[in-house]
């Protein structure tokens, strides 16, 4: 069990494990926008957030590159949603100024590119996620 988060771009699907600070990044965007659900929040056995598609816009979509590119997507946690996305230096600490790796980074430039491409055609970008 964990943190599995999928996005579609037209017809492209993306994939995730436990990157919880793009998942932290995507929840922040559904509050801002009211938590739209297709039902009613309080019948969704599985929680607020989760399970839930979020349909993403071109400013949505240049937000996140922004952020991707400044390496400053949300820290996040949950029980099933593993270590910190970022590895950070050798202690283990946030510091901006030593991360060492950011494993998603591909991924996830390669999901703006696509969005991109999607919208500009009029297809739909969502994001969802489940654990």
């Amino acid at each position: 069990m964990g943190l599995d988060m999928y996005a579609h771009a037209g017809s492209k699907e993306f994939y995730w494990r436990k990157h919880n600070r793009l998942h932290g990044w995507m929840e922040e965007l559904w509050e801002s926008k009211g938590k739209p659900f297709n039902g009613k929040l309080e019948d969704n056995p599985l929680g607020d957030f989760n399970c839930v598609e979020l349909e993403l816009s071109l400013e949505d979509v240049e937000d996140l590159a922004v952020d991707i590119e400044n390496q400053s997507l949300p820290e996040t946690g949950g029980f099933f949603f593993g270590g910190d996305s970022y590895t950070w230096n050798k202690d283990g600490e946030a510091n901006e100024d030593i991360l060492e790796e950011y494993y998603h980074l591909e991924t996830d430039l390669n999901f703006i590119k696509e969005a991109r491409k999607a919208l500009d055609k009029g297809e739909k970008v969502t994001y969802s996620s489940w654990y």
